[in-house]
């Protein structure tokens, strides 16, 4: 397998699922507050279900070892980084199970109804499995107190959906469609865009509206607007780009004690923040399925429309063609039987070829053929002898 380029192609992108895999674990605990193993924000739940869904399952090495590896320094034994790191496998195995049972697979972001069974079966339901196995590990472990299983268990859980919304769309779109251009963008508006979502993220999220005296107001929807300008106007890539862009300057700011989400603790203050975002990733998602399906069903009807304009046109019959426009063509039988009447005249032995006898040739018999020269006295005759 590894001789072929398939097989290197698979050990390539195992090996990538696995290095992202890990750094992004690793920023994901620097930022545990609850338990050293357990984060609200946790990338890797949606890098995993993203490579499940793009590889299939034969990807799910690459989670394991990750997991493991990102655990082994944090859960205090070698068999409860195990323990979680099969949570999280089976976790990203169930996600993408139910995802191209029941929602269209990797296509998943192509329709709204899609968009909401993803949410509903991946980022709700499926991570439920990850946090149950992980919390009863850590308990059985030793690592942590039954009596934080409430906390650790919801922390866990809502850091995994947060993932999966707001990374797994993003890997997905990009990793399928990476070679193609927005159609219904320019370069400009797409600056425009870019700016605007920043500067915006910066002054919700941070402190540029301390100076207007604004900053206890909640201003958190004038974030809807960039991201509805990106949904209606570019590709879900991009749309899904600018959620992680927003997200990452909202976890940043916040981490920083500014923003509407800053709490009394750090991990409240990113659970609140990873709901907000959570939501504001299944809006636009669906808006950008809305109207790429939309267009998808216009450029469909007018294709249709044209063949049913060719095929109408290839049936009419011009006036000025004539009488043999409207015969079919001749098959190759019908050719080969005039070839073959074409010879019977030229020998002699059709009707046309009969002529009638001179006036002073007596006539002859009926039913008996003249007898007909010998070739070599044709000859004789051709040539005057």
């Amino acid at each position: 397998m590894f001789y072929t380029l398939a097989g290197r192609r698979y050990v390539v992108s195992l090996a990538a699922v696995f290095g992202l895999y890990v750094l992004a674990g690793k920023v994901g605990l620097s930022l545990a507050s609850v338990h050293a193993s357990v984060s609200a924000v946790w990338p890797p739940t949606g890098i995993a279900l993203a490579a499940l869904l793009m590889l299939g399952y034969r990807g799910w090495p690459a989670v394991f070892a990750g997991a493991f590896v990102v655990n082994a320094t944090t859960a205090g034994s070698l068999a409860t980084s195990s323990g979680i790191a099969a949570g999280n496998t089976l976790e990203a195995l169930l996600g993408a199970y139910l995802v191209n049972r029941f929602a269209g697979g990797a296509r998943v972001f192509d329709r709204a109804p899609d968009v909401f069974k993803f949410v509903g079966l991946a980022a709700l339901l499926s991570t439920t499995l990850s946090a149950t196995v992980g919390v009863v590990v850590l308990g059985l472990g030793g690592s942590a107190s039954w009596a934080d299983f409430s906390p650790i268990w919801f922390t866990w859980w809502l850091g995994d959906a947060a993932g999966a919304l707001i990374v797994t769309p993003l890997l997905v779109l990009w990793s399928r469609d990476w070679w193609s251009d927005s159609p219904r963008g320019h370069v400009l508006e797409a600056a425009a865009l870019w700016l605007s979502t920043i500067l915006v993220g910066l002054a919700v999220f941070g402190e540029g509206l301390v100076h207007f005296g604004i900053m206890t107001l909640p201003l958190t929807f004038l974030c809807t607007p960039p991201l509805v300008w990106a949904a209606v106007r570019f590709r879900q890539r991009e749309a899904a780009t600018l959620v992680g862009v927003l997200s990452g300057i909202a976890i940043w700011e916040t981490l920083g004690g500014s923003g509407p989400f800053v709490s009394t603790s750090e991990n409240e203050s990113l659970l609140l923040l990873q709901v907000f975002m959570g939501t504001v990733s299944l809006m636009v998602l669906s808006a950008a399925a809305l109207v790429d399906e939309r267009l998808r069903i216009e450029h469909e009807r007018e294709a249709l429309l044209a063949r049913a304009q060719a095929a109408r046109a290839e049936a009419e019959v011009p006036d000025d063609a004539g009488p043999r426009a409207a015969q079919p063509a001749r098959g190759h039988h019908q050719r080969g039987e005039r070839a073959r009447s074409h010879r019977r005249l030229r020998r002699g032995r059709g009707p046309r070829a009969r002529r009638d006898p001179p006036p002073d040739h007596p006539p002859r018999a009926a039913g008996r053929r003249p007898a007909r020269p010998r070739a070599r006295y044709q000859r004789r005759h051709r040539a005057g002898v």
